[in-house]
């Protein structure tokens, strides 16, 4: 399955960019972008400047230097006789005019030079271009790297990078490399570190993360985005709250990494919007570039079980995506089992983060965490055998200790395994930073592994700064804004819909207004399409909007802005998305691969049946359950919920209410997971 597609790179792509950020920003946001590009130019040329730049600049400034100079020895020339050579080449007025400037320039008055002073004025010229050089040259990257700074103060904005280890520098790397003024502020760094990172672009600033005068020196006040990425999220805390005390910001400015789940969960004051996880975003990537639900139906299993070999919050997070994310039809509950070193540990620490969905009487996580001594070189295909034998039959493997070497060893012991050497049977491994272990082992003959967790992929401007991989999600929670909106004005909605519908239809409503053939919306659905029912809930949005027919319900903190959002509706949205290319794949609908032209899915809203409701009830419940939800009477502030539990506790109205509500999340699936109809996709059965 994809999410959303990577946007194209290279030349013709950032010349269309450009193009249409010129047509957006207007004389004053050209220069300031311009002079962003320029800033980054002269930080490079400051510490990364080669020989050939080096001595083209020179002969720029010999020769600016000589142009306002030799005018002088010309005069002195033509005075004593001595110009007959350039006679040809140069006016004895024109000489003459360019020496008295330069007199009125150097004395303040004009000057007649003495016919014995020609040499003395040719040495002084020489002398002074000497200098001058020796000085450019000499102090190269002070004069380079100040132009820099200065032109980034009065730039667009520039991305400020707080944070030490591999990811914060990938991340400035990238800023660098997509032309835009990056800034990194770290700990510690030497001449080196300086040099190597100024030659890409970034600029390098040493300090304390959390010391108010060194992110001042990095321009926090001027920055357009703030990342604090560090390893450890008590620094990026208290990063957050100096760059935050020092110029207050709009939601979405000053991104905060935090790793552990429940620590993010509980920090509501700094936004949820505003926090990420690294190891979530890479469980992330992995389901949504990988078929897992499809794979089970596909080789008839009776649900999707994940054997995780591994542990670390990236372990933590695949587990955890695998029980909000891996529902389809035909399928029961997600299964994943761990295999650790240290099982009850960190079954304990799963547990303790994941609470709620523990204490749950409608789901449970279905999951093991089973020894494995891989300290003694243990087997792991064997395992492989075991768990197969007491939990069923495996959908994928995946591989994530937090050492790389050990990840690279235990997968190859693993690739070695008859069912993923046939390609039966996926084998998922970690990326590391330093070399790239999928490939590895491709190369040394092992089939069926597949690389996730790529730490260049994942620290990308994209996927950070640019928050691509939410676009889908914050699709998600403008459909259910848009219901909120019509649910408010019912009476306008219903009125519009019918205006589409047949002669037939109006009457059969008149006649009979309590037993009309089909609701509004699926009537008009089958008249014009579901895709023309989407473009009519959006535009009758707007236009209500506008007229100020939306009260948002100060109850409800699930209708405020994207921006404002709390952290587990943001993950509710976040996985709802997710999850609609599984809901087209259950219609029939795939990505369009290998240049197939493919078109926007349309979905029959008869095709969405009480099953699928229910089973994206059960998805929801999951999803809920796992971001700390409890049953209860409704109340936001603790996180708890009506609706948690099976269709079975409903009474009727409520269980018609509730299909109402699953039912448009499977009509939204089409354009949350075709992003609008950038995403094209092809129909796989009629």
């Amino acid at each position: 399955m994809a999410g959303t597609t990577e946007e194209t790179r290279g030349p013709a792509a950032d010349r269309r960019r450009w193009r249409v950020a010129r047509r957006r920003l207007g004389p004053i946001g050209i220069v300031r972008a311009a002079a962003a590009r320029l800033s980054a130019l002269f930080l490079r040329i400051a510490h990364g400047g080669s020989g050939p730049v080096r001595l083209g600049v020179g002969f720029g400034v010999a020769a600016i230097w000589l142009a306002f100079s030799i005018p002088a020895a010309l005069r002195i020339a033509f005075e004593t006789g001595q110009a007959s050579p350039l006679a040809g080449f140069v006016s004895a007025e024109a000489a003459k005019r360019a020496a008295d400037f330069l007199c009125l320039v150097r004395s303040g008055e004009r000057c007649k030079v003495e016919a014995d002073d020609l040499g003395l004025i040719i040495g002084q010229t020489a002398v002074s271009l000497f200098a001058l050089l020796a000085i450019l040259f000499g102090f190269w990257t002070q004069v380079f790297a100040g132009l820099a700074a200065a032109l980034r103060g009065v730039g667009a904005g520039h991305v400020l990078v707080v944070g030490a280890g591999a990811l914060a520098e990938t991340l400035a790397r990238d800023v660098a490399k997509g032309g835009a003024a990056a800034v990194l502020v770290r700990p510690d760094a030497d001449a080196a570190d300086v040099a190597t990172l100024g030659a890409a672009g970034v600029e390098l600033v040493a300090g304390p993360p959390s010391d108010a005068e060194v992110l001042t020196r990095a321009g926090v006040r001027a920055a357009g985005k703030i990342v604090l990425m560090d390893d450890a999220d008590t620094v990026n805390l208290g990063a957050a709250a100096v760059a935050r005390a020092a110029r207050p910001r709009r939601p979405g400015e000053v991104l905060v990494r935090v790793e552990k789940e429940d620590l993010r969960r509980d920090l509501a004051l700094y936004g949820a919007a505003d926090m990420f996880s690294v190891a979530e975003l890479a469980a992330r990537r992995l389901f949504l570039d990988a078929s897992f639900c499809e794979w089970a139906v596909a080789a008839a299993q009776p649900r999707a079980h994940l054997v995780l070999f591994g542990r670390g919050a990236v372990a933590a997070a695949v587990a955890a995506r695998a029980f909000r994310l891996l529902w389809a039809p035909g399928l029961e509950a997600p299964r994943v089992t761990v295999m650790t070193t240290s099982p009850d540990e960190d079954e304990a620490a799963f547990r303790a983060a994941y609470a709620a969905a523990f204490e749950a009487q409608a789901w449970r996580p279905d999951i093991v965490f089973a020894p494995f001594a891989w300290t003694s070189r243990a087997d792991p295909a064997a395992a492989l055998k075991t768990v197969r034998r007491a939990r069923g039959a495996v959908t994928a493997a995946l591989v994530s200790w937090p050492d790389d070497d050990d990840t690279l060893h235990c997968a190859a012991l693993l690739a070695r395994a008859p069912e993923i050497d046939s390609g039966a049977l996926r084998l998922f491994v970690r990326e590391s930073a330093a070399v790239r272990i999928a490939d590895t082992l491709t190369r040394l003959g092992h089939r069926g592994v597949v690389g996730f967790a790529d730490p260049v992929a994942l620290a990308a401007r994209r996927t950070i700064v640019d928050r691509a991989i939410d676009r889908a999600a914050e699709r998600v929670h403008e459909h259910y804004l848009c219901t909120c909106v019509l649910d408010q004005n019912e009476a306008e909605y219903h009125a519009t819909l019918r205006r589409g519908w047949t002669l037939r239809q109006r009457l059969a409503l008149t006649l009979r207004p309590l037993e009309a053939e089909a609701p509004p919306e699926q009537a008009f659905s089958a008249r014009f399409g579901d895709a023309a029912r989407t473009r009519l809930r959006a535009a009758l949005t707007a236009r209500l909007l506008a007229r100020g027919k939306f009260t948002p319900n100060e109850k409800r903190p699930a209708q405020r802005p994207w921006s404002e959002l709390a952290d587990h509706y943001v993950s509710a949205n976040r996985t709802a998305a997710d999850h609609a290319p599984i809901k087209l794949a259950a219609l029939g609908w795939r990505p369009a691969e290998g240049g197939a032209r493919g078109e926007t899915p349309k979905i029959d809203l008869a095709a969405i049946d009480d099953a699928l409701c229910e089973l994206e009830h059960k998805r929801w419940l999951a999803d809920y359950a796992m971001t700390g939800w409890r049953l209860g009477a409704r109340n936001d502030d603790t996180m708890r919920h009506p609706d948690l539990q099976p269709y079975e506790a409903f009474d009727a109205d409520k269980i018609a209410l509730a299909k109402v509500k699953d039912r448009d999340n499977w009509l939204a699936a089409a354009d949350v997971a075709s992003d609008g109809g950038r995403v094209r996709f092809v129909r796989t059965r009629i």
